[in-house]
């Protein structure tokens, strides 16, 4: 019988299918290069993007500086410090591994104005202005038109050397505050201490009232660099004196007040070092509201064990609340006071007298936090004097825009 080796016929049928398997793998290396690269410019997007959306904080959280309590009415240093702050918080971001870039000097990448509700369409848009703005628009770009691309991966096998990326962010700060809620794990930034804003006596000029909105304090310290210091800065004090053993509760213009603090005196020390937390909030159903009507609380006229801790203050942003119509009761220095409004405040020194009576010297700031409550969050502004007469010019909440 004749046999027949079918042997190389598998040989050559191996052989034929070799360059359909390179193709095949060249095929699906190609398409993993083409994956990979895709993955890296959308990581690439994505950290630019948040650190265009960390800058646009930054530079929003500016404009809501003590710039705009001063009497001179130059806002400027407010735009130039938010530039600075959008180019050093975009530079310690990354993208692709290099620092992110936004130019600070001009227009180009940095915007400020206001959120406005078109006339035409009725719709939110952003109106440019250098005049008090409270929204700052950043962008940043890795472009080839920018000479900075991003360098893909795979260059040589997808023939696409370099890819783009870019970045829009706005934030704003608004101070159409109605509230403060704390939320888990932030406290508000507040200290339990009552303010004398108005008197009943016109002869009384202790008062916010005329020290602060009527200018008429003195203006011997300012906050420079993180340091308190003795000169001029163009934003009037208010000095606080507590009321002497012999003197009813109301000879005093600060007074400390029960916020969810009983008045015992460890608790009122941790709500100035810590601010006031949920559980302080409880009675209140969790939240200190403006637009419900005035709150009747009851105070102490003594700060002896509360001094320490406000010295630990010296130079930090508190909020503070102002209050009218304080009553003594047969309690000693114990009384009730009606809350009117709050207020930003920076402790600036404190020093005690010979009769007992403590002065607290402090004067308006502006500044901004996550626990502020806004009547329309995001509400584009309708530039009326109403609008701007409502808010409140110590107090604004941060946030992203759009």
């Amino acid at each position: 019988m004749k046999r027949t080796h079918r042997q190389p016929e598998r040989h050559a049928r191996r052989g034929s299918i070799m360059p359909a398997i390179a193709m095949a793998l060249l095929v699906v290396g190609m398409a993993l290069a083409m994956v990979l690269d895709r993955l890296w410019i959308d990581a690439a997007e994505a950290e630019l993007r948040s650190a265009t959306e960390a800058a646009a904080l930054a530079a929003a959280g500016q404009l809501a500086g003590d710039a705009r309590l001063r009497a001179d009415g130059d806002y400027s240093q407010l735009i130039v410090s938010a530039r600075q702050a959008a180019g050093q918080v975009a530079a310690s971001n990354r993208a692709a591994g290099d620092p992110v870039v936004v130019e600070t000097a001009s227009d180009r990448d940095i915007r400020f104005g206001h959120i406005v509700a078109s006339s035409e369409t009725g719709e939110s848009t952003f109106l440019q202005t250098d005049q008090l703005p409270t929204t700052a628009s950043v962008r940043a770009l890795r472009t080839r038109g920018r000479g900075n691309p991003i360098a893909r991966l795979f260059r040589e096998l997808t023939g696409k050397p370099y890819g783009d990326a870019r970045a829009y962010a706005t934030a704003s700060v608004d101070n159409r505050i109605i509230g403060l809620r704390p939320f888990d794990g932030g406290s508000i930034p507040a200290v339990p201490l009552g303010i004398l804003e108005t008197a009943s006596d016109p002869r009384r000029t202790d008062t916010w009232q005329r020290q602060i909105d009527q200018r008429e304090g003195p203006d011997d310290f300012a906050f420079r660099d993180g340091e308190v210091v003795r000169e001029s800065d163009g934003i009037p004090e208010i000095i606080l004196h507590t009321a002497q053993a012999d003197q009813p509760l109301d000879a005093a213009n600060t007074l400390l007040v029960d916020i969810g603090n009983g008045l015992f005196h460890h608790q009122l020390a941790r709500q100035i070092r810590s601010g006031l937390d949920t559980t302080d909030l409880i009675d209140f159903g969790g939240e200190i509201r403006t637009d419900q009507g005035p709150y009747h609380l009851e105070c102490d006229a003594q700060f002896a064990d509360a001094l320490d801790p406000l010295a630990g203050m010296i130079g930090r942003r508190r909020i503070a609340f102002l209050y009218v119509n304080p009553v003594a009761s047969d309690s000693g220095s114990i009384g009730e006071l009606m809350v009117s409004r709050l207020v930003a405040i920076r402790v600036l020194d404190i020093r005690s007298g010979d009769d007992g009576s403590f002065e607290i010297v402090v004067q308006p700031c502006v500044m901004t936090t996550r626990t502020a409550l806004l009547a329309n969050p995001g509400a584009p502004w309708d530039g009326s004097s109403d609008e701007r007469n409502e808010a409140n010019p110590y107090i604004f909440k941060l946030q992203l825009s759009r």
